[in-house]
């Protein structure tokens, strides 16, 4: 018996939440521009695309802090590269991701989104500089 209330009590609340965000929501008149225009990358051609760098470290280990502090000093360079730190303590699912056995690890990622070199271990600033021309050139 209390199943059954529990579960109307919830159908309720779910159709009381969907009756407020459907009041919320305003529809545009008709023949209005749309509120949100999806910019793609083709349709903006000055803009280059960057590659990536990601390097996940595990905070309070000697070399995946300097490996940490290395991509944060690159990432104050504009127009090389995305750069991203991450603890993989704070987020085990992006180590999972990317298959992390050791820490740290840095990721190459192009473009088009693809992964162009995994590397474990530290790598100093002129490594991780001469693997983006590198990027470049295939």
């Amino acid at each position: 018996m209390r199943k059954t209330i529990y579960i109307l009590l919830l159908i309720l609340a779910i159709v009381l939440v969907v009756v407020g965000i459907s009041r919320l929501v305003k529809k545009a008149p008709e023949g209005a521009p749309p509120a949100i225009k999806l910019v793609t990358p083709e349709a903006v051609p000055e803009k280059k695309l960057l590659p990536k760098v990601i390097t996940l470290y595990q905070k309070g280990e000697g070399e995946s802090d300097l490996a940490a502090f290395v991509s944060k000093e690159l990432s104050k360079q504009k127009g090389i590269a995305v750069f991203r730190t991450v603890n993989v303590l704070d987020e085990p699912q992006m180590a999972s991701y990317f298959g992390v056995s050791s820490v740290p690890t840095i990721v190459f990622i192009l473009p088009s989104g693809k992964i162009y070199k995994k590397h474990e271990g530290y790598l100093d600033k002129g490594q991780i500089l001469k693997a983006l021309t590198f990027m470049g050139k295939d």
